[in-house]
């Protein structure tokens, strides 16, 4: 499914799910230059899969020295995390009197060269400006955020799909055939899509993926005590 950023800056649709989290309607309104509001549909669960994303350093590095400086580099940096996210300070950005970065006057998303707004996805976004709109104090409420509503009892557990990377790569081409026009409502018989979804997941081997993942949550959780 794409991301639903484009289309709504585009006008093209009304709504769309997202993550949530402290500034998300400031985020998205910098994004899509629409106005923008958030119902939160759930609550903040920490599981599994709040850990899959980071950064890591290849063990076939030609030189870690090297990419560990780099690293550590990015990540306390404020100007690179200014510069990937927001763009030149003085051209796409300038810092205003509360301290957040902002257009220039007059501008927008669809009038400057560079605008991302993705901190989340680059190495440290809180050693950066946050964007004008945010409370000044908004990496203080990520801090308070990030330890969640719910902790899942398996939280911790990584899973490992190599034993049935086959099946994984098959779902996935099946995700990619039926996901999108599920999710927008565009399918001309939505029960019809969904059972030929599911049907088409399991004959490409979703059964054998979950009693793989079952099997390895079940021996980590026996190994928690």
């Amino acid at each position: 499914v794409d991301s639903i950023e484009p289309i709504l800056k585009a006008g093209n649709t009304f709504a769309g799910l997202c993550n949530a989290k402290p500034n998300t309607i400031a985020e998205k309104l910098s994004q899509c230059a629409q106005d923008i509001n958030v119902i939160k549909l759930s609550k903040l669960m920490l599981s599994g899969a709040n850990m899959g994303n980071g950064f890591c350093l290849s063990s076939a590095s030609d030189n870690p020295e090297a990419a560990c400086a780099w690293y550590n580099y990015i990540f306390q940096s404020q100007e690179f995390n200014d510069l990937i996210n927001w763009g030149i300070e003085g051209t796409d950005w300038v810092e205003n009197e509360d301290g957040l970065a902002d257009f220039p006057e007059g501008g927008d998303a669809t009038t400057v060269s560079y605008h991302n707004d993705y901190g989340w996805i680059y190495p440290n976004q809180m050693v950066g400006h946050p964007w004008a709109g945010n409370d000044p104090d908004v990496w203080d409420q990520y801090v308070e955020f990030n330890k969640g509503d719910v902790v899942s009892e398996a939280y911790g557990f990584r899973y490992d799909n190599r034993p049935v990377i086959n099946q994984v790569v098959a779902c996935n081409a099946v995700n990619s055939q039926y996901q999108a026009q599920i999710v927008r409502g565009t399918a001309q018989d939505m029960e019809t899509a969904i059972q030929e979804y599911n049907d088409a997941l399991y004959a490409a081997g979703l059964q054998d993926i979950i009693d793989e993942k079952q099997a390895q949550l079940d021996a980590w959780l026996a190994s928690q005590g």
